[in-house]
């Protein structure tokens, strides 16, 4: 490698370094500086082991990196200047000794500009929370406002005390103000550039999958004509993204009037009403295959929470306050819930599993869960 290639791999994984969490700056101080300082003497010395450069081009190095850190605090100062100053608002309502000149340094280490802070000790309705930039709630307690908030966080930044409800739909990045950690809520739907990606991969994979799964969907539906009377197969409405109802298509794995008491009714491992080939194809999850169509009309997405019927999202919004949540993406032919869990899961971990996904979104999730999803076909899980 030429000395200008090794500059550039010496660069590049410097500043992939510093923008872990434990190296990113939050302001230019004494600290900040040393961490730096510490980034590039673990970068050199690897690369002075592995014998790519020696002593003197350290000078060189830091000399190029003295530049680019003094461009990059210029627009820092830039962008700081410019910003909008945001109104803040603290909300306590448990026993804590964060004080106004807390708030500050917090704001400070964010980069965020102040315009005012005020302080109350009761809980504001939505349409007063609005009024603000940045929402800071210490609350032992959050179940009661998370479903009002959720709604909140297109328009506010809103930061929680770190409590154990609130696992599920943190990104784990923990924020300390006075030894008290607080987490960003996260906006819990799929926007901008991941929505249209997301989209065009659902396409581009159920294409491809029908393509390469025609036989098997042949051949499942001979078997299903011959092991028991009735359609191939079997339609019910569900729920997908903002509560929109669709029809959503599986093979057939069960008998014909299966509630016909009109009672919708959750399958269990032993169910008598599955047929010997429906055993057969839930178990390798081969019944979920028509569903590829359902993804083609844009009603569904390859990965995301399992569509329910509102039957049963009924019953889970009333033991579970959060439950909605899940609803804002669309519904899924695989998830969190099915690589981790299986038919039988109970619904409070299946919705915890699909808030964790939705507040920890990206395209390579989907990927992971796909991969996943696969090994568990082949391991009969």
């Amino acid at each position: 490698m030429d000395k200008y290639n090794i500059y550039m791999l010496f660069l590049i994984i410097y500043f992939i370094l510093i923008t872990i969490d434990i190296f990113q700056p939050k302001k230019y101080n004494l600290v900040e500086i040393f961490k730096r300082i510490v980034v590039f003497f673990i970068c050199f010395s690897f690369f002075l082991i592995l014998r790519i450069i020696t002593i003197n081009d350290a000078i060189i190095l830091l000399f190029i990196l003295i530049v680019l850190n003094i461009i990059e605090f210029i627009i820092r100062k830039i962008y700081y200047n410019k910003s909008t100053s945001k109104k803040i608002c603290y909300i306590s309502l448990c026993k804590s000794n964060i004080e106004e000149s807390d708030i500050i340094d917090f704001c400070n280490n964010y980069h965020i500009k102040i315009k005012y802070i005020e302080e109350y000790n009761r809980l504001l309705d939505i349409k007063n929370m609005k009024k603000y930039d940045v929402l800071i709630i210490n609350s032992d307690v959050h179940q009661k406002i998370l479903l009002d908030l959720s709604n909140l966080i297109s328009d506010v930044e809103v930061y929680l005390k770190l409590t154990d409800e609130l696992i599920p739909i943190s990104n784990n990045k923990i924020i300390i103000i006075r030894d008290i950690p607080f987490i960003k809520i996260n906006k819990l739907r799929i926007n901008g550039l991941n929505r249209i990606l997301k989209r065009m991969i659902d396409i581009l994979f159920s294409i491809v999958a029908i393509i390469i799964l025609f036989p098997i969907i042949l051949l499942v539906s001979i078997l299903i004509k011959i092991d028991s009377s009735g359609p191939v197969f079997y339609s019910q409405e569900r729920e997908t993204i903002y509560n929109k109802k669709f029809k959503l298509y599986k093979f057939r794995s069960m008998y014909v009037n299966a509630e016909k008491d009109g009672i919708p009714l959750v399958a269990s491992p032993d169910d008598i009403r599955i047929t010997k080939i429906g055993r057969f194809i839930r178990k390798f999850k081969i019944d979920e295959i028509p569903q590829l169509y359902n993804v083609l009309k844009g009603e569904m997405s390859i990965v995301g929470p399992r569509p329910e019927r509102t039957y049963f999202i009924n019953k889970y919004k009333k033991e579970y306050p959060l439950y909605n949540l899940r609803h804002n993406v669309k519904a899924g032919i695989t998830g969190l819930s099915h690589v981790y869990g299986n038919y039988y899961t109970e619904p409070k971990f299946r919705y915890l599993y699909d808030l964790y996904y939705i507040s920890n979104y990206s395209l390579l999730l989907d990927i992971k869960i796909i991969f996943k999803t696969l090994f568990v076909i082949l391991r009969l899980k």
